[in-house]
């Protein structure tokens, strides 16, 4: 982008150019002399003199064009924090959650399928209360699988995001 606009104040100096030829000829003149060779110089001089309408218009165009770069790098810079942050946030939140589970709400299911299960060998409880401490055991341990497996995709988020010391 910085180019365009190199470019664009270039065209307020004068352009010039400078060309030099040689020309050789065959053939002979009617009084049977040779023809001469020919040397040309010519130097070109370009003036802006109107630049107003030209070059201004352009510079224009090539500012506002740097300018749209540069909100559209800073917009895009501002969704991706956003992202990252929400990511963050979902991922201390899961976290969280593993962390409980891990700490209470496991070894509860499974004191609770075992109380069941002793209830039912005491012949105290019902055999349906054993199983359904047994799958309330089981689904606690599907959703703390399931807790870990969206922690390690927020992680992914975060790192994709760049969000991870390197």
């Amino acid at each position: 982008r910085r180019a365009g606009i190199d470019l664009a104040n270039e065209k307020f100096k004068p352009g010039w150019a400078l060309d030099l030829g040689y020309g050789y000829r065959e053939g002979l003149l009617p009084d049977g002399t040779p023809r001469s060779d020919f040397v040309s110089l010519s130097v070109t001089v370009d003036l802006p003199l109107f630049r107003k309408n030209r070059q201004d218009r352009g510079l224009a165009a090539a500012l506002s064009e740097r300018r749209a770069a540069d909100e559209s790098k800073e917009q895009l810079l501002r969704r991706l924090t956003s992202q990252l942050d929400a990511e963050y946030s979902r991922w201390h939140d899961l976290s969280r959650r593993v962390d409980l589970y891990e700490r209470l709400i496991l070894s509860q299911a499974s004191d609770q399928a075992n109380a069941a299960l002793a209830a039912y060998q005491s012949e105290t409880g019902d055999f349906a209360d054993v199983m359904r401490g047994f799958i309330d055991d089981l689904n606690t341990r599907l959703d703390h699988v399931r807790l870990q497996i969206d922690r390690a995709q927020s992680y992914a988020v975060i790192a994709n995001l760049g969000g991870l010391p390197r």
